[in-house]
């Protein structure tokens, strides 16, 4: 009887040697034993970082790994407990992206087998430190047919991995990460409208705290920030809709308070398109009047800026600069800012340079480069009122794009100069309501800040399809989205959506007109653009003049509610071709000096 059982513990022991030593990958041409299969997962490998692939996830750690698995020596860790093992198919040049969504390394182990000496043998020890990473499998010349990889949470403070049964190791392999687009030297995600990298804002020193527990390297920080706003830079070939909520479920069990912590993309800002429409005077889709012609003529502006910002009221454009060279005297000169640069950007080693600050390069011009930034100032300043204005220009566009990150950053720089308005003829389209923009807005509306967003030139509807920062004007009453409208036909001031422009009678709160003369940057030449980029100035023209006038006679702590609310009051309302698009179907009219054309 003992014989037997002797017997049956060899059979069992011999079986299992058999899986360690003569694994199926060693021989193709001979069959598996029918008895000793294990039952370690494959990775799903995918040929490229920008193909989508199902990762392979372990969670529920505290238990045992199910199923039949070798027996492997240990290599480089003491505690295999909560261990993972999965294969990884035989391909030179793999790498493991490897997510852990709880505090702590992870050790990986990279396991051989030659089929020759029938051991497995450990070809590379590992530590993975981030909550994601992307790790080069390098077999090399080691003779391994086939790999095993192992994964071991490792306890790197007081938090304990595995512990709660939702901690969570996942993998995914790569063939070929390939070559990464760059934008000003930040790798573009996978998606093409994200950057390579988490934006993190927060009270100060939570943003900085949730960095360190991210494991992640900071890029940029913004001094100027009312606590901390950075960015983290993430690998290449790490799906970020993967990694944010793995990254917000591993702060949130690293720090006690996370109040007020924002985790979210740094979008890839793309210039909004600008229609060109020649202004014909045979054209009867828009005004046709030559009394009217100064409403949509670049003319030189009426205002001067105060000696201080506190004598008048400050306008910040975050955009792409301005075209300096050919257009500053008289568009930017009589306008600009002649307040000192905020200390907390001198702390950083940076001053304002002549008109504005570069986010891009600083210390350099913020000549324009794309002509975006050019045609919002110039339509903002063209025959405005004489009263005390004056403008900064924050360039945080380059040719065509700019970083999320910067125009938070340059927004932050603007309130601390005493800015009173900004400008933000731009937007992205995103479903939740970015954690960062919400502080910044927070932080606006204490400081008495108002901004005037565009709603975006695509037709859609922002309250279904959320563009930002327009879209937060519900959450906000210190944000105002406008959209365009144009006059459909001659003589008839019944204003109508613009065709190209986006809308929602919730989220868009007034519309202008959508076109206006500018300098075509570069050139000595004027055009007519049009977009909600154009219309948005407008709108802060008008409140911008009203807010000068009212500082002008004394009323300096006038808030932006009750700037926003005089303003409003005097506009019309209940334009029946715009009240299914424009809230209360709300718009600015042209009006104009000499003109025939109402007046707000």
């Amino acid at each position: 009887m003992k014989f037997a059982l002797y017997i049956k513990s060899f059979l069992r022991l011999s079986c299992l040697i058999i899986v360690i030593l003569t694994w199926p990958a060693c021989d193709p041409d001979m069959p598996p034993a029918p008895t000793c299969d294990d039952d370690v997962p494959t990775v799903n490998l995918v040929d490229e970082a920008c193909v989508e692939g199902t990762l392979l996830d372990f969670n529920n750690l505290i238990e045992p790994q199910g199923g039949v698995l070798p027996l492997i020596a240990n290599f480089c860790a003491t505690d295999y407990s909560r261990s993972r093992l999965f294969r990884m198919p035989i391909q030179e040049d793999v790498s493991l992206a490897i997510y852990a969504n709880f505090p702590g390394d992870v050790l990986v182990e990279v396991i051989g087998s030659n089929c020759e000496g029938n051991l497995p043998f450990l070809i590379e020890c590992i530590t993975v430190e981030s909550v994601a990473e992307i790790v080069p499998i390098n077999v090399g010349s080691s003779g391994a047919e086939d790999i095993l990889i192992r994964v071991v949470p490792q306890q790197t403070g007081e938090y304990d991995p595995g512990i709660n049964p939702e901690d969570e190791i996942s993998v995914l392999a790569y063939g070929d990460i390939g070559n990464p687009q760059t934008f000003n030297d930040i790798i573009i995600g996978c998606s093409g409208d994200r950057l390579q990298r988490l934006v993190i804002s927060g009270p100060s020193g939570i943003g900085f705290d949730a960095a360190a527990s991210l494991g992640l390297p900071v890029s940029e920080s913004c001094n100027c920030s009312d606590g901390d706003l950075l960015a983290v830079d993430v690998p290449y070939g790490v799906d970020l809709l993967t990694l944010t909520p793995k990254a917000k479920t591993r702060v949130s069990r690293a720090l006690n308070d996370t109040t007020g912590l924002g985790i979210d993309f740094d979008f890839l800002v793309n210039i909004p398109p600008i229609t060109q429409i020649g202004y014909d005077p045979q054209d009867d889709v828009y005004i046709n009047s030559s009394e009217a012609e100064p409403c949509f003529t670049l003319q030189e502006p009426g205002a001067s800026s105060p000696s201080s910002p506190e004598q008048g009221v400050t306008v910040a454009f975050v955009d792409s600069g301005y075209d300096i060279l050919n257009w500053a005297d008289p568009f930017v000169s009589s306008v600009a800012y002649q307040g000192q640069t905020p200390m907390c950007l001198q702390d950083a080693g940076f001053n304002f340079t002549q008109y504005g600050f570069n986010l891009l390069n600083p210390g350099s011009s913020i000549q324009d480069d794309s002509g975006h930034g050019t045609d919002v100032a110039s339509t903002f300043v063209s025959n405005i009122n004489d009263v005390p204005i004056s403008a900064l220009h924050f360039k945080f566009f380059n040719d065509q794009s700019g970083s999320y990150f910067d125009a938070l950053c340059a927004s932050y720089i603007a309130v601390q100069a005493g800015t009173n308005l900004i400008n933000w003829s731009w937007g992205f389209y995103e479903s939740e309501f970015p954690k960062s923009l919400s502080n910044l807005l927070e932080f606006m509306q204490s400081s008495n800040v108002l901004a005037v967003a565009a709603a975006g030139n695509e037709m859609a509807n922002i309250n279904s399809e959320p563009l930002f920062p327009a879209a937060a004007s519900t959450s906000f009453d210190n944000v105002i989205a406008v959209g365009s409208y144009i006059y459909p036909t001659l003589g008839d001031y019944s204003p109508e959506l613009a065709a190209f422009s986006n809308f929602s009678n919730i989220r868009v709160n007034v519309a202008a007109y959508a076109t206006k003369e500018t300098p075509l940057a570069g050139t000595f030449d004027l055009h007519k653009p049009a977009g909600t980029s154009i219309s948005t100035p407008l709108v802060t023209k008008e409140l911008a003049e009203f807010w000068g006038a009212q500082i002008d006679m004394g009323n300096a702590n006038i808030s932006y509610t009750e700037v926003v609310g005089s303003v409003f009051g005097a506009l019309p309302i209940d334009a029946p071709l715009l009240l299914d698009f424009i809230e209360d179907g709300r718009y600015l009219p042209v009006g104009c000096e000499d003109g025939d054309l109402p007046d707000p």
